[in-house]
C-alpha cells in the first residue's frame, strides 16, 4: 500500500534523448525494490532499484526521448516487499543528462 511518493518533472531546453539517474542518498534508503516509473515519448518505464546496494551515487534509470514538456519520474515505497522488513525508500533527487 502506497504511503509515502515523490514526482520529479523538468522541462528540458530541448526535444531529445537524456539519461535519466536518480541520486540513492545514504540514509533510509534499504528497500532492494525501489520502483522508478520514468513518463517519455513512448510512454512509461518501471526501473527497479537495489537502493540497499548503492549509497551516496548517482545510478541511471535508462535513456529515452523527451518533448521538453514530457518529462518525468515517479518514487514511491510501495516496493512489494514485505512491511515486516521494516525497509525503508530513499527518496532525493533526480537528473536529466543529454546524450
Amino acid at each position: 500500500q502506497e504511503e509515502e511518493w515523490a514526482e520529479w518533472a523538468a522541462t528540458l531546453p530541448t526535444a531529445g534523448r537524456y539519461e535519466v539517474q536518480a541520486w540513492i542518498p545514504g540514509f533510509h534508503a534499504t528497500t532492494r525494490h525501489a520502483r522508478y516509473q520514468v513518463t517519455h515519448n513512448e510512454g512509461q518505464t518501471e526501473v527497479v532499484v537495489n537502493q540497499n546496494d548503492t549509497s551516496d551515487a548517482w545510478v541511471s534509470l535508462g535513456m529515452y526521448q523527451f518533448s521538453p514538456g514530457a518529462a518525468r519520474v515517479r518514487l514511491s515505497d510501495n516496493t512489494g516487499e514485505a512491511d515486516s522488513a521494516r525497509l525503508e525508500v530513499g527518496f532525493d533527487a533526480v537528473r536529466w543528462l543529454p546524450a
